[in-house]
């Protein structure tokens, strides 16, 4: 295969920077389409972008998992961001404790919720996270959440910290040792500035008749966690991917 980004593929499709890691430009995998094609932000022009297979596999089957033992699914994409002034050295173990705090603030919120005598459904938080960085300073995070959809209808509030957005900016804060009000900004979950009708917020309903569409569209919409672009395989070979255990 040719191609002119010698310093991203070989010529049997691995990654330069990480020859474990088989990449595709196909349109589809498993089944699904995936997003191999985007638009130049600059000049509104397509072009092709590699993913990274072993990553969509981990995806799809984690999406697979969740909508299978869920009936309705509430799935969310996002970003977490580090503040432009932040003073400490960004690590992975930020993301690690993001999760484990949300984790504990769904549990005592639903918890909570059940002393009250108040009707809930329980929930499993299944997530895959990346780490990306282009020219930035810090790196960021693109992350897809999965919630019972029973569980959580939506975001809520951005100022309420008791809605779902609140508690993930809870969580954002607790993990890098900031205020509620210094998450503001930080966690962002809002439609696409390039094209509004590309929106955070996914619903995938097993007994529907379109639950394959759903399906199909969550998938598509997720697989560009799984690019190559903007990730840093060399930079203190840390990890550039995470998912919950499924």
């Amino acid at each position: 295969m040719e191609t002119k980004n010698k310093t991203d593929i070989s010529q049997s499709m691995k990654l330069k920077s990480n020859k474990n890691l088989e990449v595709t430009l196909d349109p589809s995998y498993a089944g699904h389409n995936i997003k191999t094609a985007y638009k130049n932000k600059k000049n509104n022009k397509l072009f092709q972008g590699l993913l990274i297979k072993p990553y969509l596999g981990k995806l799809i089957k984690l999406i697979y998992a969740h909508t299978w033992k869920y009936p309705r699914t509430l799935a969310v994409r996002f970003e977490l961001l580090y503040p432009k002034e932040y003073s400490k050295m960004p690590t992975n173990e930020h993301i690690t404790q993001f999760f484990k705090s949300l984790n504990y603030r769904i549990d005592k919120q639903q918890e909570t919720k059940r002393k009250a005598g108040k009707r809930i459904h329980q929930t499993d938080v299944n997530y895959c996270w990346v780490k990306e960085q282009d020219s930035s300073k810090n790196p960021h995070y693109h992350v897809l959440l999965l919630l019972n959809k029973d569980s959580y209808q939506g975001l809520g509030l951005y100022s309420d910290p008791d809605s779902l957005k609140g508690l993930m900016r809870q969580s954002w804060g607790a993990a890098l040792g900031l205020s509620f009000e210094e998450t503001k900004g930080i966690v962002s979950s809002s439609a696409s500035k390039y094209d509004k009708s590309v929106k955070p917020l996914h619903y995938v309903n097993r007994n529907s008749k379109d639950f394959d569409g759903q399906l199909d569209d969550l998938i598509f919409r997720s697989s560009y966690l799984c690019k190559v672009k903007s990730k840093n395989f060399l930079q203190n070979r840390s990890r550039n991917f995470g998912c919950s255990l499924f």
